[in-house]
């Protein structure tokens, strides 16, 4: 299982942070080329690692902070963002998960929405110089895969004990989901009004996933498997 889920979270950025750009530059009315320049701007800043400010101000926020181990029953009422890692966590390997998603995953995803938003000029309505950062934040939470409860679908998050017991690493395939209502949504918006740009997130969404689908099973086969 932590194979499965470390393959995930290393293919995670890469298979959902490019539709959500070429999403945000199509909404923005800006060219969608420009996601590749923004792509190789957050890689190097990447590789700066903390002698970016960029990343500092991210960090400061926590944006890469990793939330896998809210996912563990032992952990669900932790308020502690800082996790003390313990034997057990290293001989289960919860705490290279941790650690992946927080450089592997998060960092790259908040460092590229950061200069998306940089990108479209949100830095000429923001009412203070942080604010940017906040939204960059905002944006990694909501696109990359979260284990908070309370940002998990109502589903989980609203049915008590119930919620509680099945939803455990039932985020990936929710957030999925998610994407792929938002993406297909904005494509049908785009075929409507004769804009290709608008129909980019979901080709890219889909090829993306079906480049990887043979490696950890495109989302929703086994469910449909299952109901079928």
């Amino acid at each position: 299982g932590n194979v499965l889920h470390l393959g995930a979270q290393i293919l995670q950025a890469q298979t959902f942070m490019r539709p959500k750009l070429l999403a945000m530059a199509s909404e923005s009315g800006i060219n969608p080329a420009r996601v590749f320049k923004v792509m190789a701007e957050s890689g190097a800043e990447y590789m700066k690692w903390n002698d970016s400010p960029h990343a500092k101000k991210l960090e400061q926020l926590g944006a890469f902070e990793a939330t896998f181990k809210y996912d563990w029953s032992t952990y669900a009422g932790d308020a502690n963002p800082r996790f003390k890692q313990s034997m057990a966590d290293h001989l289960q390997g919860i705490s290279l998960l941790t650690w992946v998603e927080a450089q592997a995953v998060r960092r790259p995803a908040a460092l590229m929405f950061y200069q998306m938003l940089k990108e479209m000029g949100y830095e000429r309505i923001a009412r203070d110089p942080n604010e940017i950062y906040q939204v960059a934040k905002e944006l990694t939470d909501h696109y990359m895969v979260s284990t908070r409860f309370y940002e998990k679908p109502h589903v989980f998050s609203r049915t008590g004990l119930v919620g509680m017991a099945i939803s455990p690493l039932q985020s990936f395939a929710t957030t999925w989901l998610g994407m792929l209502r938002e993406y297909g949504i904005l494509s049908v918006k785009g075929l409507l009004e004769g804009s290709v740009t608008k129909q980019l997130p979901l080709a890219s969404f889909i090829a993306a996933n079906l480049m990887t689908a043979g490696m950890l099973g495109m989302v929703g086969i086994r469910e449909w498997d299952a109901i079928a």
